[in-house]
């Protein structure tokens, strides 16, 4: 992201607050109205040109996620942003909205929008943006994540084990297959998404589809060491079997003993990928 201003300092020596003089693409002082002084939270926002809404969003997330805007106070005004951010209103307003939809900010009448407590509002479809927005790489944040796999997983196993046994045991076979013949990692890894992703719509369950969903973007999102974590689960062929043939037969207890066991592979890798690298996983 590029500069967006000079650093213009006014008030006195002791009371004095740091404001921007934005600039164009040639380096010549835009048109300002006059310098305003910035609330306190916008204060901690970095000085730097922010080309699109996501930006925005990102940014404004990593302070609430950080802990640096506590539940609470208030967002400073769209002015305000569009001064620190360098970037038009109808930019700010639409970052604005999606932290809304996240119920990480709401609108307040009158006063702006207050920070939310985000772990007691928002949904799991936050959880793609707080791996943004702690830059990764939270080792807790991936933990939970894992474990709410190896929570869901087995469940919708025994669902699609009651539910549609005959149909989903056709195509898991097929997903082996092709998991077998995989030529690559990649497609090793695409054909593992296709064997959980037709367990989970077996399920019937639209919940767990939904929580699945984000879930994955969470792990395509997280980068090699998440995945190398999944290694041992991904290529252990007959874990998938196991549970596949449980599953066809309708057998609704094996086949979420047979996950369970299957993801704990997983589990168990990718905690070991983090504590090599240093990171603190325990509780």
């Amino acid at each position: 992201m590029q500069k967006i201003g000079r650093i213009k300092r006014t008030g006195g020596h002791t009371n004095s607050v740091l404001s921007v003089l934005p600039i164009d693409a040639n380096g010549r002082r835009c048109h300002h109205r006059g310098v305003s002084k910035l609330p306190e939270i916008a204060q901690t926002l970095p000085y730097v040109l922010h080309r699109n809404s996501n930006d925005v969003y990102r940014s404004l997330l990593r302070m609430i996620i950080g802990g640096d805007v506590k539940p609470g106070a208030r967002l400073p005004s769209e002015r305000s942003l569009c001064e620190r951010f360098g970037i038009t209103r109808g930019v700010i307003r639409e970052a604005i909205r999606r932290l809304e939809q996240s119920h990480v900010i709401e609108s307040v009448q009158g006063s702006g929008h207050r920070v939310l407590d985000w772990q007691d509002t928002a949904g799991i479809d936050l959880l793609p943006d707080l791996l943004t927005a702690s830059d990764m790489h939270d080792p807790g944040l991936v933990v939970a994540v894992m474990e709410m796999r190896s929570a869901l997983g087995p469940d919708a196993a025994r669902l699609c084990a009651t539910v549609s046994p005959r149909e989903s045991g056709v195509r898991l076979r097929r997903v082996i297959i092709d998991m077998m013949n995989a030529p690559d990692a990649h497609a090793k890894l695409a054909a593992q998404r296709a064997f959980w992703s037709t367990v989970i719509r077996g399920s019937g369950n639209i919940a767990y589809r939904l929580a699945y969903n984000s879930l994955t973007r969470f792990v395509e999102g997280a980068g090699p060491l998440l995945l190398a974590g999944l290694t041992s689960e991904i290529e252990y062929a007959d874990g998938y079997k196991a549970v596949a043939a449980a599953i066809a037969r309708g057998d609704a207890i094996s086949a979420e003993h047979v996950a369970k066991s299957l993801l704990a592979r997983g589990m168990v890798g990718v905690r070991g990928r983090l504590a090599s690298s240093g990171a603190s996983v325990d509780r």
